[in-house]
């Protein structure tokens, strides 16, 4: 799809941005259902741009999750990276040593699993065994990748952070390395082990900048996009987009930032598809 197609004038809403996890992908199902799938190609045909916008790096979300949708534009974690739907790389922006050494340290002090987003995965640094516990319990692929001698960033620093915190360990964390800047964006809630998944995102790292930039690139105005998500780190792109979605299961904060709550009946993001650009 060009970029011509994107600026047909009776379409309102231009560009489309779905999170993955809990979104496309509702929480108990392995892959994209068939009707979420189905409707976003739709509205593709329609002369409408698409983007998956997900905490994930692309080799961390298998083609099997996928259910046969390609967007035009993929956002990877949580806006550092910005490729094509054919691979080429638009935008990114990577960690620092100052700050992965920070977390590594931390994480080591404090006995928490940890892992990096790279061009090639997500390696964990620590407690791997973990994270193959949670995806088996979840009924999830393991696509996550085993890193015990920590080598993997000599090749190139990572995008972003995963980590398995308690709520303690985020306060101590800030409060010492407060001049990073790095923040926690919770992507489940907490288990029953006091631990809490989330990525850290560094300040310029927001899925909010991604949206701008696609735009930008694109030649349309926000006030064109529409953006749908459920997490902590959905909700700078909720608030920039000209139309936003909040699941019915986010936390308030998330629903705080959308202007809408989709229909809970069937799956919502095809409800929202057919309720903004009807069949």
């Amino acid at each position: 799809m060009n970029k011509t197609q994107s600026c047909i004038p009776e379409l309102k809403y231009r560009l489309l941005l779905l999170d993955i996890d809990g979104t496309l992908r509702p929480q108990k199902c392995t892959r994209i259902p068939l009707e979420n799938v189905e409707e976003v190609q739709r509205i593709r045909r329609l002369g409408v741009q698409t983007a998956i916008a997900t905490g994930r790096g692309r080799n961390s979300v298998p083609d099997a999750m996928l259910n046969g949708l390609s967007p035009d534009f993929w956002i990877c974690a949580a806006g550092a990276q910005i490729l094509t739907e054919d691979g080429k790389e638009l935008f990114a922006s990577r960690m620092s040593q100052a700050c992965m050494d920070a977390l590594l340290g931390f994480a080591d002090q404090r006995n928490f699993p940890l892992g990096f987003s790279f061009d090639d995965g997500l390696y964990f640094y620590r407690s791997f065994s973990y994270i193959e516990a949670r995806n088996r319990a979840f009924g999830m692929p393991n696509t996550d990748k085993d890193c015990p001698n920590r080598n993997r960033h000599l090749q190139g620093m990572p995008f972003s952070a995963v980590a398995f915190p308690t709520q303690e360990d985020i306060q101590f964390f800030t409060s010492k390395y407060k001049d990073l800047g790095l923040r926690f964006a919770y992507f489940n809630i907490q288990a029953d082990d006091g631990r809490i998944g989330c990525d850290i995102l560094r300040p310029d790292q927001d899925k909010a900048n991604a949206l701008d930039f696609l735009c930008r690139y694109l030649h349309i105005p926000t006030t064109s996009t529409v953006a749908a998500g459920d997490g902590y780190n959905d909700i700078g792109m909720l608030k920039a987009a000209g139309l936003s979605y909040a699941m019915n299961h986010s936390l308030p904060e998330v629903k705080k930032a959308a202007n809408r709550i989709p229909s809970p009946q069937g799956y919502e993001i095809a409800n929202m598809c057919r309720e903004i650009w009807p069949a």
